[in-house]
């Protein structure tokens, strides 16, 4: 696969990422295309029903499931197993050491691959043997990593003139952000996290547009780049004198925060590129909440548990 750097261009007016097509990006799921020229059906002629029956139309007609809604309901509920048999997935050498190799070539670390290795730690794995940090996060986790990596992610977000202070630890920003999201999305089993889940018309617009979006653009996979870009963009704000990792938990709790009412808060029916660009909305605000807000409690569960460990 080419190296695309140029993939991760901020949202604006029809944006579209990673490539999903236009249509998709800019129109309204489910919205009706535009009639041809000339193709304007007649008014109909108004219709004044009997006496006898015009009390009817004062009571609202019942709603009748039309089959087109049964048949969305259950393609979204076979997507939904599937996007949960994706997050349960655990990590096995065998099968998925060679997205760990694929990123090694993309980072351009040197030499011959090896699973175990101090480039990893610079990536921002917590330790030199990654697998270990994928213990919570699976499989998917790494998908998505690579997903961002592939697509010049890393270059951009890992720029050494943001991070004076602090580096920011791009892996574990990573594996943060997907379990934020399988957790607030329903796609973890019940209580494997505590973070509030999304209310059941959010599930059904991700479900819509993420099957809308298949198979040219892995909805997911979109979420997570453009939240992890945003957190990385609030860590390079927070950039301050005495910045350390300790302060990283407070702003992974802002970005959970601004995950859920960003997706809540999108119109509906969801549009790509108005869910990418509320997502990419964190920044100056929140860094000034963190700076100015009480940081007693950072260290409490230990700074592992922000990925899960």
């Amino acid at each position: 696969m080419s190296y695309q750097p140029l993939a991760l261009a901020s949202p604006g007016s029809g944006y579209v990422p990673f490539g999903a097509s236009s249509p998709l990006a800019a129109s309204p799921l489910g919205a009706s295309p535009a009639k041809k020229a000339g193709s304007a059906r007649r008014p109909l002629r108004p219709h004044n029903p009997p006496a006898s029956l015009r009390w009817r139309s004062k009571k609202p007609a019942p709603r009748v499931a039309r089959p087109a809604d049964d048949q969305r309901e259950a393609s979204n509920q076979r997507l939904l197993r599937e996007l949960r048999d994706d997050a349960a997935e655990q990590y096995e050498p065998s099968r998925h050491e060679r997205l760990l190799r694929s990123i090694w070539e993309r980072q351009r670390f040197g030499g011959e691959f090896r699973s175990v290795s101090p480039c990893w730690v610079t990536l921002g794995f917590q330790c030199e043997d990654p697998a270990r940090d994928l213990r919570g996060c699976g499989a998917l986790g790494l998908r998505q990593l690579l997903f961002f990596v592939e697509r010049g992610g890393s270059a951009e977000v890992l720029a050494a003139a943001k991070f004076s202070h602090a580096p920011f630890p791009l892996a574990a920003a990573s594996l943060s952000v997907t379990l934020a999201l399988c957790s607030h999305l329903q796609l973890l089993p019940d209580g494997a996290s505590s973070q509030p889940l999304c209310a059941a018309p959010t599930l059904r617009c991700f479900l819509r547009l993420a099957a809308e979006l298949r198979p040219e653009a892995p909805l997911l996979d979109l979420l997570h780049a453009e939240l992890l870009r945003s957190l990385g963009e609030l860590w390079a704000e927070m950039q301050t004198a005495g910045l350390t990792l300790m302060h990283f938990p407070e702003a992974l709790r802002h970005t959970h925060a601004h995950m859920a009412e960003s997706l809540a808060g999108a119109a509906v029916p969801w549009q790509l590129s108005d869910v990418l660009q509320r997502l990419r909305g964190l920044g100056r605000d929140a860094a000034d909440a963190v700076e100015h807000g009480a940081m007693a409690d950072l260290c409490s569960g230990g700074v592992l548990s922000w990925i899960g460990l």
